[in-house]
Formats: C-alpha cells, sequence, structure tokens
C-alpha cells in the first residue's frame, strides 16, 4: 500500500502504525494520505529497513513483530498509576464501548478503573479494576475482531465491519427493524434498534451491542424459530387476515400493499376495512389469485414476492445510476483547486462541519477530514472524497436548513418572519408602524435603534445576532416566576433517526411538537430557552450534551416517547453531577406531568441514559407515552393532549426552582 490508495486495509495499518507508537491520526480514515506515509518511514527508518512510505511485505512483517507484544505493554496498569500507557489504555476502552473520557489523560483514576471493571464484567473476567494480563489480552482480541460476532464483539455507533451487517439482520428477526438492506456500518438507526431491544428485555440501555445484548439477541431468536407453512386453502389458513380484524400485522399488510401499488391509505391502521380488502382483492386478480379479499399464507407470500422483485429492481436502477454518477468527472478530492472547491468548503461551514474560518478554493487534509465527517454523519460511503452523492446531499442539507431558518431580514424580504419582527420590536418600544409583510423604511429605522441602543452594528438589517439580541431582550422583559432561569430543551431523535415507531407515528415528530410547545410555555413564564433542535434534523448525543454544557443553563429537559409494551408517563434520572436536584426535577416534572394528562404514573426512575449522563446540570429524561399502546398513541396524536403534556412539564420545572 502507498499514498493515494483507500480502503479497510489502510486504516488498519494506521491502527497497527498507532500501537507501534508511530502516531497517524486519533481517528483512523481508510485513506492513505501524507501522514501515513510520514508514519511508515518513520517506522522503516526506525527498524533499519528501506525507507520508502510504502507499506510493503516486509515493513508489514516488522510491524507485526513490532506490535506482538503490544498487549503486555499495557498489563499491570491499576488506580494511581500514569503515564503514556494509560492514555493508551482510554483510548482502547474508549473503542470498545466503555468509555472514560473524551480526552484521554496520562491518569488511572476512578472513572478508569470503572470502565475496566466494566469491560471485565462484560467479559467473564475477574473485575479487580486492574489492566492484568488476561484484561488486556481480551481488549485486544475485541479491538482487532477475532472473537465470535455473539459472543466477543462490542459494537457501537460508529463502527464497520461485516459484523455490524450479522448484527443488523438478528435485530431485523427479533422484531426491532433497522433497514431492509443490512451494511457493514453501525449507525443511528442501529443504535436506535438496539436501544428499543434493550428496553424491551430490560437490560441497560446504551445503544452498545456487548455481550449481554447480543446473548439476549440470540436468546431471543433462538426462542422463535420459523416454521415452514403448511399447504393450506387461503379460506383454511389460521394465520389469514380478514376483513373485520385487528392487529399489527394489518398495518404492515397495508404498508406493503401501498409499496406494491395497491394503495390502501396513506396513514395505515391495524384494522382490516373494507378498503384493505378491495385492494386485497385488486392484488390477488393481478396475480391470478383466488380474489377472496383474505391475506392468507398464498397472498401474504406472493405479495413478498412482488416486494422483493421491486426492491431487486430499484436496487439495480441505483447501482446503475451509482456506476454512471463515479465514471463522470463530477468529483472533488485531495489536491484539487478551484472555485468549486471553495464552495465545497463554505457549504461544509455552514452545514456545521468546519473547514477553515476563510475558505481558500485548495482541497487539503482539512477538507477532506470535514468531508469525511459529513459522509459518516449522513451515512454515505466514507472516501473523503466529494462525488455526486455528497454534493447533493450536502445541496438538499443546505436546502432544508434555508427552508426552516429566516436568515437574514432586510429590504426586499418579506413574509410571516418580517410581522413577528415588527411584533417583537413593537413590544420592546422601537417600532410604532402598522404591521405589514414587507421590510419597509420604518423596519429598517426601528432595527437600527435597536442595534445603536445594544452596541450591535448599526446597518438596519436583522441578521443572526441583532435576531438574537431581540429574544434576549424580550425574555428578560417577559413576566413570570422563571424570570432569569435558562432551560435546554431536547426533543430526542430527529431527521433519519426516526426513534420509535408504532400506529403510523413517529417518535421523532411527537417529542418534536411537543418540545417547541414546552419552549413556548417555559418563555411565556419568562425562562430563556436553548433548543438542541427546533427542525427535524440530526444530532448525535454527544452534541445534545455538549449544547446543554454550553448553554450556562439551570436545567436540561429531554423529551421522548417509549416503546416496548407499557403504557404511561415516566421521567429518568441519573446519579452523578447534580444528582440530588436531577432527581428532584423528575419527582416535580413527573408529578406535574400526571396530574396535567392523567397519564398512567409508571414513576421517577434512576436511568443511564447518555443525554443525563453527560450533562453536568440538573437534568432529566421524560417519557410521555408509549408509542406502541393503542391508548397512549391516541393521546399522542390529539394536539390537546401534547398542549397539556407541555403544560405538566413546565409545571414541573416551575415547581422545581420555587422549591430550590
Amino acid at each position: 500500500m502507498e499514498e493515494g490508495d483507500s480502503g479497510g486495509d489502510v486504516k488498519e495499518l494506521q491502527k497497527t502504525l498507532n500501537d507501534a507508537g508511530f502516531e497517524v491520526t486519533e481517528t483512523p480514515t481508510i485513506y492513505f494520505g501524507p501522514k501515513t506515509s510520514g508514519a511508515v518511514e518513520e517506522f522503516q527508518q526506525a527498524n533499519g529497513l528501506i525507507v520508502d512510505g510504502i507499506a510493503g511485505p516486509n515493513t508489514w512483517e516488522a510491524l507485526d513483530t513490532s506490535t506482538a507484544s503490544a498487549p503486555d505493554a499495557l498489563s499491570g496498569l491499576e488506580e494511581g498509576d500514569s503515564g503514556d500507557r494509560v492514555i493508551e489504555l482510554q483510548r482502547d476502552l474508549n473503542e470498545a464501548g466503555f468509555p472514560v473520557t473524551d480526552n484521554p489523560t496520562t491518569y488511572f483514576g476512578p472513572k478508569t478503573r470503572e470502565a475496566v471493571r466494566e469491560f471485565q464484567r462484560s467479559y467473564q473476567l475477574e473485575d479487580n479494576g486492574i489492566a492484568d494480563e488476561n484484561t488486556i489480552s481480551e481488549l485486544d482480541m475485541v479491538l482487532n475482531n477475532t472473537g465470535s460476532a455473539s459472543a466477543s464483539g462490542v459494537y457501537k455507533a460508529g463502527d464497520d465491519s461485516e459484523y455490524i451487517k450479522e448484527l443488523q439482520r438478528d435485530l431485523n428477526e427479533a422484531g426491532f427493524h433497522v433497514t431492509d438492506e443490512p451494511t457493514t456500518y453501525f449507525g443511528p438507526r442501529t443504535e436506535t434498534s438496539v436501544e428499543n431491544f434493550q428496553k424491551a428485555e430490560g437490560l441497560s440501555v446504551d445503544g452498545v451491542a456487548g455481550a449481554n445484548t447480543l446473548e439476549a439477541l440470540e436468546e431471543v431468536n433462538e426462542a422463535e424459530p420459523e416454521s415452514e407453512p403448511e399447504e393450506t386453502n387461503e379460506s383454511e389458513d389460521t394465520d389469514s387476515l380478514s376483513e373485520g380484524m385487528s392487529s399489527d400485522r394489518i398495518q404492515a399488510l397495508q404498508e406493503d400493499l401501498n409499496e406494491a401499488g395497491f394503495h390502501v391509505t396513506d396513514e395505515p391502521t391495524t384494522y382490516f376495512g373494507p378498503k384493505t380488502k378491495e385492494a386485497v382483492k385488486e392484488f390477488q386478480e393481478d396475480n391470478d389469485l383466488t380474489a377472496d379479499g383474505a391475506a392468507g399464507t398464498k397472498t401474504l407470500s406472493a405479495l413478498e414476492g412482488v416486494l422483493k422483485t421491486k426492491q431487486e429492481a430499484e436496487k439495480k436502477e441505483s447501482e446503475e445510476e451509482s456506476e454512471e454518477a463515479s465514471t463522470s468527472n463530477d468529483l472533488l478530492s485531495i489536491n484539487d483547486e478551484g472555485e468549486e472547491v471553495q464552495e465545497l468548503q463554505e457549504k461544509l461551514n455552514e452545514a456545521g462541519f468546519h473547514v477553515m474560518d476563510d475558505p481558500n478554493a485548495y482541497f487539503d487534509e482539512d477538507t477532506e477530514t470535514a468531508v469525511e465527517e459529513f459522509q459518516q454523519e449522513y451515512e454515505l460511503a466514507i472516501d473523503g472524497v466529494a462525488g455526486p452523492e455528497t454534493l447533493a446531499k450536502l445541496d438538499e442539507v443546505q436546502e432544508e436548513e434555508e427552508n426552516t431558518d429566516p436568515g437574514v431580514l432586510k429590504a426586499e424580504s418579506t413574509g410571516q418572519a418580517v410581522v413577528d419582527l415588527q411584533e417583537d420590536l413593537h413590544q420592546l418600544e422601537y417600532f410604532q408602524g402598522t404591521y405589514t409583510e414587507e421590510y419597509n423604511s420604518e423596519t429598517s429605522d426601528a432595527v437600527a435603534a435597536f442595534q445603536r441602543e445594544h452596541g450591535l452594528a448599526i446597518d438596519g438589517i436583522a441578521g443572526p445576532n441583532t435576531l438574537d439580541a431581540i429574544d434576549g431582550e424580550l425574555n428578560q422583559s417577559a413576566p413570570g416566576t422563571l424570570r432569569g432561569k435558562t432551560v435546554v430543551v431536547d426533543p430526542g431523535h430527529g431527521g433519519y433517526d426516526g426513534g420509535a415507531a408504532a400506529n403510523g407515528l413517529e417518535e421523532k415528530d411527537i417529542v418534536l411538537d411537543t418540545g417547541l410547545k414546552l419552549k413556548s410555555d417555559l418563555e411565556a413564564m419568562g425562562a430563556t430557552v436553548v433548543m438542541t433542535r427546533e427542525t427535524d434534523r440530526y444530532l448525535s448525543l454527544n452534541e445534545r450534551t455538549e449544547v446543554a454544557n454550553n448553554a450556562n443553563a439551570d436545567a436540561f429537559v429531554s423529551v421522548h416517547v417509549n416503546a416496548g409494551g407499557g403504557v404511561g408517563d415516566e421521567s429518568y434520572w441519573y446519579g452523578e453531577h447534580e444528582a440530588e436536584r436531577s432527581e428532584r426535577l423528575a419527582e416535580d416534572v413527573q408529578e406535574q406531568l400526571i396530574e396535567a394528562t392523567g397519564a398512567t404514573d409508571r414513576g421517577v426512575k434512576e436511568g443511564n441514559f447518555q443525554v443525563i449522563r453527560d450533562t453536568n446540570i440538573p437534568a432529566i429524561l421524560a417519557e410521555i407515552g408509549f408509542i406502541d399502546s393503542s391508548t397512549d398513541a391516541a393521546n399522542l396524536r390529539e394536539e390537546d393532549y401534547l398542549d397539556d403534556t407541555s403544560e405538566g412539564l413546565t409545571g414541573g420545572v416551575d415547581q422545581f426552582f420555587e422549591e430550590k
């Protein structure tokens, strides 16, 4: 392998060089660039090899010899030890799914000891918290994926291997659907399915597929073997679905009929009514089956075949389009220059994947890294090359942001956003004119007056800084018992991570609607509210906790919807950081939530969820119902019920601060 090569072998080479003490990067990639070549040359020089920066057979053999004793190099570390070996141990534990810290240090403290103990317990080792020889040997085995997928692996968000594809298939089989076409990448959908499975099986909910989760998944799938269908007439088929019946299988049937081109309804339900019967009959007639309107084994099997054929055709078409795209010259990669590269850098900056403050039109390593991070975030092929698929996704993300954010209001701006601005300025006594949808001279003068009194650039244009200052002024002047308090509201999931789904509902939509209502209610009581998301977009758990910890806030409320066969509301807190106050916040919110909604009270519980575990202020996670419960789902469809839910959450926060 040499500079310019790419693929999984390059990533393995970078890891091996890191292990041998010739660091390439803290986050290995699939691209063999100048840093990799430089590390290879340093290793070759140190080991008396020909120095050419190419990883050939002799270099690989020397690397294998150099790292063969690596496990022993870390063995014997325990609490109180310090040095570079501790940094390496913490990184290995992080990578194996037993996080110590985002920024490894040279000190072996209580957090490192606890992570070692968790690893030891997961792999049936003596849990003494000491990184002994057996522990380091097992850790090395896990990191190199030498164990079986069902017994020795720990899989988490960001992992990429063939074992992930097997994990996705197992989750699909157990009823926790990830994707129809399993991949080797552990993305947000896989993480959500793992969390839902863990929740349903009473396991620790962390989204990491460790030994306990994999063992439980294997047991579930072994306990429900598929049986060969017996030959039977449609009318005698005991598994037949027919008019008047109601079950989750009927919702799946309606969805499949829709996809096959035999439309039932835009919002599939669990009830088999006349429309479903008519669609089944049309399908049967079209496929030479007995047209009785009952979906028995033969009909369901034929429907599955039609869908499979359709999916294969779509996949083939997609592959042909990808192949055609890959042969085009519409690619931007390392060392490219020009206006297109500068435009790419600007778009990456705007999308939150920072390249540099002043884009320079040169595709360097920073640009490549930003492209890789963008591709990983949106589950694209991670190659650091801005090809048609990556560029199209980047345009799509930018368009979504433009459609959901008024951005800058200035002369010639029109619409409701202008009216909202005029109303806000009127409330602050800067605008005295008539509300219109046009950004006229009176509006510009009012904005300039506000800017002058608040030390902002005076241009009469309502940009982000001016709009933020207006919001801040409004919040300070608002009445209510929460004046002076800042609350972070976190609607869970979002974007391609839909969360739990059932009864025609998706968790991400319900919690966003509720979160926006909660924002409005809290602001009406004088609070300043920081939202982790206000649109249907994806944020990682780390990004959510970063917002919470950087907002200088007084409380954090994460809103979710439950799944797994229960009914009612429950609130979670975590026993670290602000443990006592977090527990009291959860108790106050739960009390007010039940009083406002009349929901079944499932109580207050301690839970190891990252968004509350890694947040340094009083923090709770509220589950506002079960999406797979017909009773709760019916409530969650109603705006009035979500209004009541927001009222309960607001009341709980208010009660918490009154008791302070």
